[in-house]
């Protein structure tokens, strides 16, 4: 009966209100019921992207999702780390906490914050609420990794919960890199050798213990925290027990995922996004969906000195992880000269964006109204470096019989 139904028993007006009401992943299903879906959902037309973007961009089970209750916004401002935690709902500054270490957070999850020191591998676990409004009490500290002579260590670290051990947990793929030189070993030649090799922590056990890598992840250059002029450029995710890093490799650039449950790695490829920053673009979560924020310029001047002027900001999503023909390109915005990088999503697909006037701003893309977010802690200036604003949602800590 579905096969035979045409947009001539309903009104386009009804007809469009009833598949924006549906799962993004039954909407791709749908385009096979009859040529006139398939036009409808499947053609890059306004209406058909009016449809997916909105039941992706607005959620329908937020009884089931609920919102958290905070969202924890970190940010380097002229030489001092200041997290502020604001409501969810309102965006309101309800408290902010100067922290002393000036390092880049890996995620957050159950109230507490993985943090990672690229420059001594150090891996930090953060509980803000046992903080004082000017220290970093509350803080522990990982065993490093131990790095043998002549070898050089490349670390990507992912944080996440595990619901089936009730615990919390710590990744971290290891890269070795040693060249050994003819007059060092006797050697004939240089050597040069690679090694790789995943760990996993658990906070409840307090030790290190390695896992299987599997044949699928060894190999990729695993770039998930660049750094430029000494900051970090983070280009990872969390969502519901599975950490997402953005790597690189020479045939294109993955997707890797691992699941805190089983211990697995999983990979993904990514869309074809052309000649695109991927160091302004963000892996990011959109309403339970790997999503992407792909930056784009019209020309570089001066990378140190972020003299450079965005063109616009594609927004995809990953329907199905693995394969790539799931991914959809939602819609396109052209970017103000004054957008420096892309952050994340707040509600209902409103972006997160920081600006050359080191501000942390709310773009709606749909009245395509630019607010200005009021932080605590924050001095304003306009120094060639911005503030490296981070954003995640936050929730305190419950009651897991886990402590950091």
């Amino acid at each position: 009966m579905l096969r035979t139904m045409s947009t001539s028993y309903l009104p386009e007006a009804i007809l469009e209100n009833i598949l924006s009401r549906l799962p993004p992943k039954t909407l791709i299903r749908f385009r096979c019921v009859s040529k006139t879906w398939l036009a409808l959902i499947g053609n890059p037309d306004f209406l058909s992207k009016n449809i997916l973007n909105h039941s992706i961009l607005v959620p329908n089970n937020t009884a089931q999702n609920p919102n958290p209750p905070f969202l924890l916004v970190k940010a380097f401002n002229n030489q001092k780390l200041i997290c502020n935690f604001l409501s969810y709902d309102t965006l309101d500054c309800l408290f902010h906490i100067q922290v002393q270490l000036d390092l880049p957070i890996v995620a957050s999850c159950h109230g507490l914050v993985c943090l990672y020191d690229g420059r001594c591998q150090g891996v930090y676990l953060w509980n803000p609420t046992t903080s004082s409004s000017s220290s970093s009490s509350g803080l522990s500290r990982f065993p490093p990794h131990c790095v043998p002579p002549n070898w050089y260590v490349n670390i990507s670290v992912g944080f996440g919960f595990d619901p089936i051990s009730n615990d919390f947990k710590v990744v971290r793929v290891v890269e070795r890199h040693a060249v050994f030189n003819i007059f060092e070993k006797g050697l004939s030649e240089d050597i040069f050798m690679k090694e790789i090799e995943a760990e996993v922590y658990r906070v409840g056990s307090g030790s290190w213990r390695q896992i299987d890598l599997g044949p699928v992840i060894f190999g990729f250059q695993w770039v998930s925290t660049t750094y430029t002029n000494g900051f970090p450029w983070v280009s990872t995710t969390y969502m519901n027990g599975v950490f997402f890093w953005w790597t690189k490799q020479e045939v294109g650039d993955k997707i890797i995922a691992f699941d805190f449950s089983d211990e697995i790695f999983k990979t993904t490829p990514l869309p074809e996004i052309g000649n695109a920053d991927t160091n302004s673009s963000k892996l990011t979560v959109l309403n339970s969906f790997v999503a992407i924020l792909v930056m784009t310029f019209d020309h570089k001047v001066n990378w140190g000195c972020y003299e450079r002027w965005p063109h616009s900001v594609d927004i995809w999503v990953l329907l199905e992880f693995g394969v790539k023909e799931s991914w959809n390109k939602l819609f396109t915005i052209t970017a103000p000269s004054t957008w420096r990088r892309s952050l994340g999503f707040w509600k209902n697909g409103e972006l997160f964006i920081e600006n050359c006037y080191n501000q942390l701003v709310l773009y709606d893309p749909f009245t395509k109204i630019e607010k200005n977010l009021q932080l605590n802690g924050i001095e304003e200036y306009f120094g060639s470096f911005p503030n490296y604003f981070q954003v995640f949602p936050y929730t305190q800590k419950e009651d897991t019989d886990v402590n950091p």
